[in-house]
């Protein structure tokens, strides 16, 4: 595999590690803590999705912000769904069963490569 350093793939499921590194200008640290603090923030988002508290612009915002975060630091999947779930959240008022789960599967594929890339660094 092509790496971007001596230690970063380009790709993991769910994040584009050449483009995030780009995004960091090429500093593993800044995207290592960013993508923690992305997680820390967001690790929780199915279940926040999933409470029933939330109203739809609440989860318009939730999912927004998730959107524009990811997007940044090159979670392109997980943008991808949560502008899935934002138009059918505008055209019906409500999310699906199977968009919940699609929701929650890419979420915790980010959440599986934040680690990965974490213990990468620490070895």
């Amino acid at each position: 595999m092509h790496h971007v350093s001596n230690s970063l793939p380009d790709h993991l499921p769910g994040i584009q590690v050449a483009f995030a590194l780009k995004q960091c200008l090429g500093k593993q640290d800044l995207l290592i803590t960013l993508l923690n603090k992305f997680w820390e923030d967001y690790k929780d988002a199915s279940n926040r999705l999933e409470s029933g508290d939330l109203e739809s612009h609440a989860i318009e915002k939730l999912l927004h912000d998730l959107q524009g975060a990811g997007i940044n630091l090159g979670l392109n999947d997980l943008g991808k769904t949560c502008q899935v779930l934002r138009d059918s959240l505008k055209s019906s008022g409500s999310l699906t069963d199977e968009e919940r789960g699609q929701f929650h599967m890419e979420l915790e594929k980010v959440g599986s490569s934040i680690k990965t890339l974490d213990s990468t660094i620490q070895s």
